[in-house]
Parts: C-alpha cells; sequence; structure tokens
C-alpha cells in the first residue's frame, strides 16, 4: 500500500527541534529570546494540531481498508505528535510567568551595571587623584631620604674626627616624640595600585595595627 502524504510525514522525524520548546527548556533564556518564543508559539501550535489533524485523517482511511499492518505505526506517530501539541501547550502556559522572572532578573542585573558604569568613572577619577598624591609622597619621601642621607653623612664625620656629637635622625626624633622604640612604630603601607610596590599586609589590617599602637600609647 502507497503512503499518503500525511503518513509519509510521520514516518520520518521533523527536520528541527521546535524552537518555542528549545527556548523553553534552556533555564537561562534571556527575555529577547522568551519573547520571541511567546509570538511564535501560536503559529508552531496549529501547526503542530494540523498535523495531528492530518495523522488521524489517515488512520480513519487505514482502519476504512483494513490496513493493519501499518495501524500500529500510524497510531504511534499520532501520540507522538499529540505529545508535541501538549508540550507546545504547556510551554505558551509557561512562557508569559518565565519572561515576567527573567524581566525582573535583566533589568535588576540592568541597574547594577549602571550604578557600575557610574563607580568606574569615579574609580578612575580616584586613580588620576591619588595618582597625583602618590607622586606627592614620592617627592617627600626622596627628600626625607636625602636629608637621612645628609644626617649620616655629618654623623659620619663626626665619628671620623673624633668629636663626640651626633645628629638624631628624623624618624628617631618621632620616637622620641611618642615615647617609643623605633622598633615599636608601625609600619607605613606602601601604595597597592598598578604600578607601585605590593604591600603583604592588606590596608585594613594596617590600619588596625596603627589604631593598636595609638591606643597602647595612650594607656602607658
Amino acid at each position: 500500500m502507497q503512503l499518503t502524504p500525511a503518513l509519509a510525514f510521520a514516518a520520518s522525524p521533523p527536520p528541527r527541534l521546535s524552537r518555542v520548546l528549545s527556548t523553553v527548556r534552556q533555564p537561562d533564556s534571556s527575555a529577547a529570546a522568551l519573547q520571541a518564543a511567546l509570538d511564535s508559539v501560536d503559529t508552531e501550535l496549529a501547526a503542530a494540531e494540523a498535523a495531528v489533524d492530518l495523522l488521524e485523517a489517515d488512520r480513519q482511511r487505514l482502519l476504512i481498508a483494513g490496513a493493519e499492518h501499518t495501524l500500529d505505526e500510524i497510531e504511534r506517530r499520532i501520540t507522538v505528535a499529540n505529545r508535541h501539541v501538549e508540550a507546545l501547550a504547556a510551554a505558551k502556559r509557561a512562557i508569559p510567568e518565565r519572561l515576567r522572572a527573567r524581566r525582573e532578573i535583566e533589568g535588576s542585573i540592568d541597574r547594577r551595571a549602571a550604578k557600575a558604569r557610574e563607580l568606574q568613572v569615579q574609580g578612575l577619577a580616584i586613580l588620576a587623584e591619588a595618582h597625583g598624591h602618590a607622586a606627592h609622597l614620592a617627592k617627600l619621601l626622596n627628600s626625607l631620604w636625602d636629608a637621612v642621607n645628609e644626617i649620616e653623612a655629618v654623623n659620619a664625620e663626626y665619628m671620623r674626627l673624633g668629636i663626640d656629637a651626633r645628629i638624631a635622625l628624623p624618624l628617631e626624633r618621632l620616637a622620641e616624640q611618642i615615647g617609643c622604640p623605633v622598633t615599636d612604630l608601625p609600619e607605613i603601607g606602601a601604595w597597592s595600585l598598578a604600578g607601585y610596590f605590593e604591600n603583604p599586609v592588606a590596608p585594613d589590617r594596617q590600619l588596625s595595627r596603627a589604631n593598636e599602637f595609638i591606643n597602647s600609647r595612650g594607656r602607658k
């Protein structure tokens, strides 16, 4: 017996998976993809229902013709086609809620992204200002090291000449004013910006240690 066009269609799988079902079955489908699925689900559903109708019509003709040997196959195809219709109908019901939830998620990240872009601009300004402070600090420290070198040179000359005199270094004078040994002074944290030396001590820990030091001096 020659297959009718509908039965010939049923005897081979569809060329590709439903775009609607493919989108719905992906948990991370975007709002745009879900909207496209919602826009096309009615068209896919109508085509799937029409395919079932054609298969049913073929089944009726086979029943009349008494073609028992082909009925099992076409009934299996009808079952598959009906499940496809049911799946599309279920997707049609599910898509609106999925779309609402996805739009809420994307709206939230869009708002955060907008704030992040503002912070990016602020961060750029902070880096520019910090670079200026770093350059100023470097200049100050260079002046300090020049002073320390000169003081140490004078002290060395005193020693060479046998003169009992010594000029205290700035750090030593600071320790005298605070009232503690130089070794007890907390270290100054280095810059951790790109292009500067990375200090292994975290900034919050540096601040904590400085506060602990100040508090301990106040208790003495």
